[in-house]
């Protein structure tokens, strides 16, 4: 067995499930993210757009009441067909502003005291 060694990342992740919206040029689309970062998130879809793909994520954490909507790009991909074929479909998208959004890293600080992080 070949072991990767992790990313470090530079904000914490939570695992969480929540609705996003997302939207490449006028084309919209929903699903769920499932973990979530001050620097990016991952969106679970069967259909995730190639890596360097820009996008705009719009979403409300379940503890808030503020929606965010940052703009980004798709970092890497798992499809249909990609193997490990255990992995979780979707795309892992890092937000453009490296030092977070003010208002989301609040927000997942107090949020991060009740959910896990994600491994």
């Amino acid at each position: 067995m070949v072991r990767i060694p992790r990313t470090r990342r530079r904000y914490r992740r939570l695992t969480l499930q929540i609705e996003v919206e997302y939207r490449v040029g006028v084309d919209l689309w929903k699903a769920q993210a499932t973990t979530l970062g001050a620097g990016g998130l991952f969106i679970a879809t069967r259909n995730p757009f190639d890596q360097g793909t820009r996008l705009s994520v719009r979403f409300t954490l379940p503890s808030g009441s503020i929606e965010h909507d940052l703009d980004g790009r798709v970092v890497w991909c798992h499809a249909p067909g990609d193997e490990p074929a255990s992995q979780t479909y979707g795309m892992g998208i890092a937000f453009d502003r490296p030092a977070g959004d003010p208002a989301l890293v609040a927000e997942l600080e107090a949020l991060g005291k009740t959910l896990p992080e994600a491994v």
